[in-house]
């Protein structure tokens, strides 16, 4: 699952830096005197589009990954609660070193 994390945060940063670099040249093309023909608010659509797209299948992927995990656990606790393990006291303190930091940028 973790790999899968790893996976979705490289394909972002790939897309933020293809964002970026089309920004650029988008600036570029503007400041260049640019043929009027050229759309670029739709080719910034459509850029925008297609990694929304690759996003929500990676997120789907996750999604599915995370679910299979969460089966598995609830397979294992049941089965570790008839052997009469206290499966809430084994599980105390799992992940919590791995938690994901919280967003400041959502709170600007």
């Amino acid at each position: 699952m973790e790999s899968d994390l790893q996976s979705l945060s490289d394909a972002y940063n790939s897309l933020e830096q293809a964002n970026f670099q089309l920004e650029r040249e988008v600036k570029a093309l503007k400041s260049g005197g640019a043929t009027p023909d050229l759309d670029i608010e739709a080719i910034k659509a459509e850029a925008r589009e297609e990694a929304q797209k690759e996003s929500e299948v990676e997120l789907n992927d996750l999604l599915v990954c995370l679910g299979q995990e969460q089966s598995k656990v609830e397979k294992l606790s049941t089965r570790l609660m008839e052997l009469g393990e206290d499966v809430d006291k084994l599980l105390d303190g799992i992940g919590d070193e791995t938690e994901l930091p919280e967003d400041d940028e959502e709170e600007d």
